[in-house]
């Protein structure tokens, strides 16, 4: 995933970079309402205000930042539906359901902080060397 910005600011090795959101990020929603949208990310040297910088962030890393988000919540809530049913039919099958789905965004939240410390899932700047080329 690749989107070009424009940088706001530079400060202590780092930079905030505005964005006009794309058709495809206005369908989300999940940075709320609004037609820019600003992130402050990494800056590597020689990067100054007011220059249109290219930001990406691998897509198979946005593949694994969805699962976590969502397929491990999902995982929880389908092995809930049979011990539900176990304990004692539809109805507990569907409260184990649902709480396993709970327990599931509680692993993904609980795991954000240690994930974004990681900078895994972090966008980050994109000399003009490396922006040339796609990939």
């Amino acid at each position: 995933m690749r989107e070009s910005g424009v940088v706001v600011s530079v400060r202590d090795g780092r930079a905030v970079v505005r964005f006009e959101r794309s058709a495809m990020c206005e369908k989300c929603g999940m940075c709320g309402a609004g037609r820019e949208a600003n992130l402050e990310l990494p800056c590597p040297e020689g990067v100054r205000e007011g220059e249109t910088v290219r930001v990406a962030l691998p897509g198979s890393r946005v593949l694994a930042a969805s699962l976590i988000a969502y397929a491990v919540p999902l995982a929880l809530l389908l092995a809930g539906l049979p011990v539900g049913m176990w304990i004692g039919g539809e109805p507990a099958a569907a409260a184990c359901a649902l709480v396993g789905a709970g327990i599931g965004f509680v692993v993904a939240r609980v795991l954000d902080p240690w994930i974004r410390k990681t900078g895994y899932f972090s966008p980050r700047i994109i000399p003009e060397s490396e922006g040339t080329s796609e990939g």
